[in-house]
């Protein structure tokens, strides 16, 4: 459902962000088990491919263009959007979410 990709996005921004040196690790950490604390899911089934995923990101309507506009969090309460996040990134990430 809808509602479970959003929540797995969520994650996947959250850890993104502190990849990306934004966000701290404590931050991440609540942010996450928010989500687990919700009973919502963060972690992406297997079945999924990181490369069907990224595909599927590229047709989202958030995209510009050829860009990928990712939303990211510099702190909680306090998002934006960029398009610098490397592909690979977001495939590693998609990867750890499903380990």
């Amino acid at each position: 459902p809808h509602g479970d990709a959003v929540s797995m996005g969520m994650a996947a921004e959250t850890i993104l962000s502190e990849r990306m040196g934004y966000l701290s690790p404590e931050e991440r950490f609540r942010i996450c088990a928010l989500i687990g604390t919700l009973g919502l899911p963060e972690r992406i089934p297997q079945g999924l491919s990181p490369q069907g995923i990224v595909a599927c990101m590229k047709g989202d309507k958030k995209k510009a263009g050829d860009v990928l506009n990712i939303v990211l969090l510099k702190k909680i309460g306090l998002p934006f959007v960029t398009h610098d996040v490397p592909e690979e990134v977001i495939r590693q990430t998609i990867e750890e979410l499903q380990g």
